[in-house]
């Protein structure tokens, strides 16, 4: 099933939607904002998103979520939605009959006009269902992050190849930090709009994680059952995550801004990698943590191409771009 999210905004009327379907469920939310268009710059704006399943079925599930212990409104389908800001915060889902399940997401200062979004789709897991206890879950090495990254880059550069991207004169390539954490950069170029115009873009955005060991994998454990089920299985209930990292699409509309027009976008996918241990298999993980996207202004006197952020050398030099921490617990 096709998995889109659609998060709309800031034009002079702002409306801001977000179209989420998680592994097999779907919904709709809208939430209108007022906010003046073709003005200066405007600060960075932050969401989290997401939808809560059932591991077992793909069911939505109503569950009570808060974020840094407010309650989140939650539709019948599972959707919640929440404006955020800089800063850390933990989602938390709860239900009867079902294993808790919390994510962590922060978000660093980003370049004004931006949008970043934070997706944090969780699957739950009911007590009928047997999955191993991860005796590891921290932050990936970097060689255990770059094997991870290999699994996902190709899936990534697919997506930015669909939109534009020239991906033979700029290879897109998964930069893995120190510390496990990884991003892809990349400029999109789109139809100019109207000068002082909004203008909504199609941004690439990945649900699920990908995985050094696959369903396929027999012998990473010394019993001879379908040993690479289980420890999918078991990842998909640390993680909250359904595994296989998935190209959704979102549509963000960018502000207008006086007297120059959009003329594409720099997108940053920040993307995080977990070392997991079960019965003695170790694997790692990688899944998308947050994107930004921030708008690339044109000039309507010289046509000249300018950035929307000061310090601009392909994304700026302040670590909204590029940073970001989040977990499963």
């Amino acid at each position: 099933m096709e998995m889109k999210n659609v998060f709309r905004g800031l034009s002079a009327k702002l409306a801001l939607a977000l179209l989420a379907v998680g592994t097999l469920s779907s919904c709709y939310e809208k939430e209108e904002l007022d906010q003046p268009a073709g003005s200066g710059d405007k600060a960075p704006q932050y969401f989290i998103q997401g939808n809560v399943t059932a591991a077992k079925d793909g069911k939505g599930l109503q569950a009570n979520v808060t974020l840094n212990g407010a309650s989140v409104n939650v539709s019948t389908d599972g959707y919640f939605t929440e404006k955020a800001g800089e800063g850390t915060f933990k989602i938390v889902a709860t239900m009867d009959n079902y294993f808790d399940a919390s994510r962590t997401v922060t978000f660093y200062e980003a370049p004004k006009n931006s949008v970043t979004i934070a997706t944090v789709d969780i699957a739950m897991y009911d007590a009928s269902q047997a999955v191993e206890t991860p005796t590891i879950n921290v932050p990936a090495s970097t060689e255990e992050a770059k094997k991870a990254a290999d699994v996902a880059q190709p899936i990534i550069a697919e997506a930015l190849k669909a939109l534009g991207v020239n991906t033979q004169t700029t290879p897109v390539k998964v930069e893995v930090a120190d510390d496990g954490t990884a991003k892809v950069q990349a400029v999109v170029v789109v139809d100019k709009a109207a000068v002082g115009e909004a203008k909504t873009v199609d941004v690439p955005s990945f649900a699920g994680f990908a995985s050094t060991i696959t369903p396929e994998d027999d012998n990473i454990f010394t019993r001879g059952v379908t040993q690479g089920q289980i420890w999918i299985a078991s990842a998909e209930a640390a993680l909250g995550l359904t595994y296989g990292l998935r190209n959704t699409i979102q549509k963000v509309t960018l502000p207008g801004k006086a007297g120059q027009a959009i003329s594409g976008y720099d997108l940053v996918i920040n993307l995080l990698s977990r070392t997991l241990e079960f019965n003695g298999a170790t694997g790692s993980v990688m899944y998308q943590e947050k994107i930004t996207v921030t708008p690339k202004y044109e000039s309507h006197d010289s046509h000249d191409s300018h950035d929307s952020h000061d310090s601009h050398n392909g994304h700026g030099t302040n670590p909204g771009a590029g940073g970001g921490a989040s977990q499963g617990e």
